[in-house]
């Protein structure tokens, strides 16, 4: 899936981390409003989910 918009790593970073703790890694990806989570199933992702805007370049949380 390619996201609208994430053109730049520097300004919209993503990382692989287990954010549930079922021990998959899941997909977490920074945007200008919210930060989107596509969680893993063992085989692959479920579509994004909006998690949080609180991180984000709007809320001033971290700089490009």
């Amino acid at each position: 899936m390619c996201f609208s918009g994430w053109s730049t790593f520097d300004k919209y970073p993503r990382t692989l981390c287990d954010v549930n703790g079922d021990g998959k890694d899941d997909i977490v990806g920074f945007g200008d409003d919210y930060v989107y989570v596509s969680f893993s199933n063992g085989t692959g992702f479920e579509p994004k989910q909006e998690t949080t805007n609180e991180f984000t370049i709007q809320q001033g949380s971290f700089s490009s």
